[in-house]
């Protein structure tokens, strides 16, 4: 059953891109893409020759794997329980294992182990010669992307328009290989080694044409360089699934920092995203005044420097992507949202409104500002002594949450209405005149004691598309109902 794990991990978990990086050795030949639980480039390697424990041995399933960034290994009955979330005996029911009764037995029951301690890493930076290639690379890219039209209207619709582009470095880097999708060049420019692939010796390093995301920072010398480049592929690239972003190799794996610019990074809010352009858009709609930090995956972790400035931090905004939830119902987000909330007693879930993350969210109306300024604390204002009947049409005044109240009379009884952001509730569906069903963020409406009153879509909430609210109004005859 050689080759078996490969096509699991290409049919059954759908990760695809793995390619053959050498030809033999103890554990037989080594393939190398990207892991189906973080993600990534080469992290994970895969050894489809070699056997693995006792119960996979017995079965005749063979192949073994390992993922660097995860620190996770295992055989093929373990791939399926760590990336599909399977116990041991459904993971064999799913490879038609059969488990003899003392293989079902439980073990002896056994204290947990407690909770390993986290410590964030330190990631090594790239030689001198390699960022002196890798800034070279970045400052080539900023010059042709002005005269991208189409890579400028791009990062335009998520939040980075060419003043953005220009103050974080984004480029476009052309291909100059025969096909023009990219360009080869040799390993020695960047400092890297040779690679060895069993009789073959590669010295030669392909870089794809896209957009390039640069991570700066400073060399030895203090003076700003490159210290990761990744590249946005173009869609035309990507093969049937292949990987929308590369990562040129050498590059550090820290996260991605952009402290604010106007207060202490240590005395500051800071929102946690996934995608370094997502990270930008953030950075650049605050105008500066927050801290963002890219995390790269959902399990994306901070290194000793980002800890350093968020451990002090009065607020994280935890905004990990909203994808999909898999077949139990789990968001890949939320997971790894458990990790912040356990590790930072400040850190708050705060997903963008509308899309998957920022980037999407402006694409869809999201004001980024106000997003972040959303979660912060307001100051509570009293409401006027009034009647309790009917709201009004008119969305509370800039600064408060409590909404308007029309009419007149004693007000002994009277519950204040306000109106927050819901993550419980997060997407609502409104059937729309011609039948589409379209998403939209929902809010819920509680009173001062804290008890719910009602779910809904409301149309004072500020994180509401324009427009949105008076269509509401129109299809419900009413308003905030």
């Amino acid at each position: 059953m050689s080759g078996l794990i490969l096509d699991i991990l290409n049919n059954y978990l759908g990760s695809r891109g793995y390619k053959r990086v050498t030809s033999g050795g103890p554990k037989g030949p080594e393939w190398a893409g990207p892991c189906p639980v973080c993600g990534g480039d080469d992290r994970f390697r895969v050894w489809p020759d070699q056997e693995g424990g006792g119960a996979a041995r017995k079965a005749g399933v063979i192949g073994t794997w390992w993922c660097r960034q995860c620190d996770r290994r295992g055989d093929v009955i373990e791939l399926l329980v760590y990336a599909r979330g399977l116990s041991f005996v459904d993971a064999c029911r799913e490879l038609k294992i059969e488990l003899s009764g003392r293989s079902r037995r439980p073990l002896a029951q056994r204290a947990p182990a407690a909770a390993p301690v986290w410590t964030p890493t330190v990631w090594p930076l790239p030689s001198e010669k390699w960022q002196t290639a890798a800034t070279k690379l970045a400052l080539e890219a900023q010059m042709s992307l002005l005269s991208l039209e189409a890579g400028l209207k791009y990062l335009a619709g998520r939040g980075l328009p060419l003043e953005a582009a220009q103050q974080y470095g984004l480029g476009y880097l052309t291909g100059d290989d025969k096909e023009g999708k990219g360009r080869f060049r040799p390993r020695s420019v960047f400092g890297l080694p040779n690679e060895e692939h069993g009789d073959k010796i590669k010295k030669t390093i392909w870089i794809p044409r896209g957009i390039t995301i640069p991570c700066w920072g400073l060399n030895s010398e203090g003076i700003k360089s490159v210290h990761r480049l990744r590249i946005r592929r173009l869609a035309a690239d990507i093969e049937d699934k292949g990987r929308k972003f590369m990562m040129l190799n050498g590059s550090c794996q820290a996260p991605m920092l952009l402290p604010p610019t106007s207060v202490a990074a240590d005395r500051a809010v800071w929102v946690v995203v996934e995608a370094e352009l997502c990270a930008m858009a953030v950075h650049f709609a605050c105008g500066g005044k927050v801290g963002v930090m890219a995390a790269l995956t959902y399990r994306g972790k901070p290194d000793v420097t980002a800890h350093k400035y968020l451990a002090k931090a009065p607020m994280i905004l935890v905004a990990l992507d909203l994808d999909a939830a898999d077949e139990k119902g789990n968001r890949p987000g939320y997971q790894g949202w458990l990790w912040w909330r356990d590790q930072y007693s400040q850190a708050k879930r705060w997903p963008v409104p509308l899309g998957k993350d920022p980037g999407e969210a402006v694409g869809l109306g999201v004001d980024l500002e106000k997003w972040v300024r959303g979660a912060l604390p307001k100051r509570e204002e009293k409401a006027p002594a009034r009647n309790v009947g009917v709201r009004s049409e008119l969305p509370p005044s800039e600064g408060t949450e409590t909404a308007v109240l029309e009419g007149g009379g004693e007000a002994e009884s009277q519950e204040v209405v306000r109106c927050r952001h819901s993550l419980a509730t997060w997407e609502y569906m409104l059937k729309d005149w011609d039948g589409v069903s379209n998403k939209f963020p929902a809010c819920y409406l509680e009173s001062m004691g804290g008890r719910t009153t009602e779910i809904g879509i409301c149309c004072i909430c500020q994180f509401q598309p324009e427009g949105l609210a008076k269509l509401i109004a129109k299809k419900r005859g009413n308003v905030g109902a």
